[in-house]
């Protein structure tokens, strides 16, 4: 069984879970990375990568760089990431 909680957006899995009244490893977190590649950072030259996990955990973005073979993998700020690499959801 499961309950589906709704609430404002937050800033981090922790305050979600605070929120929320559960522990941290309950829920989930999805992030957007954008692949760089050389020194030119538009999103012409790049491509996106989503990864999904336990909100408990924490990303290790070098084991990331070495597995996809990027020479940086930023947390995307932007709002909308059209190419994401679907590489990423077969692992």
């Amino acid at each position: 069984d499961y309950q589906s909680l709704h609430h404002e957006p937050t800033k981090t899995s922790e305050e979600s879970a605070k929120i929320r009244g559960v522990d941290l490893s309950t829920g989930g977190k999805a992030l957007v990375l954008k692949y760089l590649n050389d020194s030119n950072d538009n999103d012409e030259s790049n491509t996106f990568g989503i990864f999904v996990m336990s909100a408990s955990r924490k990303l290790h973005t070098k084991a990331i760089k070495k597995e996809f073979q990027v020479q940086e993998c930023p947390v995307c700020q932007c709002r909308r990431a059209s190419r994401i690499d679907r590489r990423a959801s077969s692992r």
